[in-house]
């Protein structure tokens, strides 16, 4: 059986801003989920991503990206589906998450099995269309008090991800690492080394850019012989160059490529 943290998946169905996204796997990162899929993502992972991530850049890195839900369905999605939903339907009555997942009799496959867990969250705009949710195996709205029902989408993620984990993962773990890390005060020298080990961290740089630019430019970057993305990254990037630095150096390149094509 798989672990139960393993099985849980986010599916971001036509996400609009960079930022969102990164935010969101920053939400998975706390709740220790680690796959997201994009599905026809309105933006690119840009640095705006990239802040909204911060230390979860390997989520980021690693998301799975789908040009359709058809394309998604053709290659994966077997599973429990859960479509979360805050507005009701022709197609959907929603159920708040923590009920179903309280006392629906369905959610023996969630507990009990090492299916693969979905969910699913629709855009910042319009949420999940009929048509998007209509294989979903629950659609579900999350638990709000006050008169705004509908959440910004990390935040939307990291709650249903809360709700999800506390059912699905051991409890035990979380108190025993809290009070390790509250009663053992790190030293000053400890804090630096943390900083200098921080400061000298790779800075990520989105491949896809440095590829559009070259490809833009008429370069074949598929080439075994030269690889001129593997080249100009290395020249460009070598230097440990800061945020800021990285930040203008893909302003410049997104212009040139705007430049070009227009």
């Amino acid at each position: 059986m798989l672990h139960p943290l393993t099985r849980i998946n986010v599916v971001l169905v036509r996400p609009m801003y960079p930022r969102n996204i990164g935010m969101c796997a920053r939400s998975m990162s706390n709740m220790g989920v680690s796959r997201l899929v994009l599905i026809s993502p309105q933006c690119d992972l840009d640095y705006e991503a990239q802040q909204g991530a911060t230390h979860a850049q390997e989520i980021l890195r690693s998301a799975r990206i789908y040009a359709s839900l058809e394309e998604f369905y053709a290659s994966e999605g077997e599973g429990v589906r859960i479509a979360m939903s805050c507005r009701a339907g022709e197609l959907r009555v929603p159920e708040r998450l923590d009920a179903m997942l309280n006392g629906s009799k369905e959610t023996s496959r969630l507990f009990g099995s090492s299916d693969t867990i979905y969910l699913f969250f629709g855009a910042e705009d319009d949420g999940l269309s009929d048509t998007e949710i209509k294989d979903a195996h629950h659609v579900c709205s999350l638990p709000t008090y006050g008169d705004q029902i509908s959440m910004n989408l990390s935040h939307a993620v990291m709650l249903a991800l809360y709700l999800v984990v506390y059912k699905l993962a051991p409890q035990s773990a979380a108190p025993e690492k809290l009070s390790a890390k509250s009663t053992k005060p790190k030293s000053e020298g400890a804090l630096q080394k943390e900083q200098l080990k921080a400061a000298r961290a790779p800075k990520y740089f989105p491949d896809e850019t440095i590829k559009n630019w070259l490809e833009t430019l008429g370069f074949d970057v598929q080439s075994h012989r030269v690889n001129a993305a593997r080249t100009i990254k290395r020249l460009l990037l070598e230097n440990e160059p800061t945020q800021d630095e990285l930040r203008v150096l893909e302003s410049v390149i997104q212009q040139t490529i705007r430049k070009l094509k227009s």
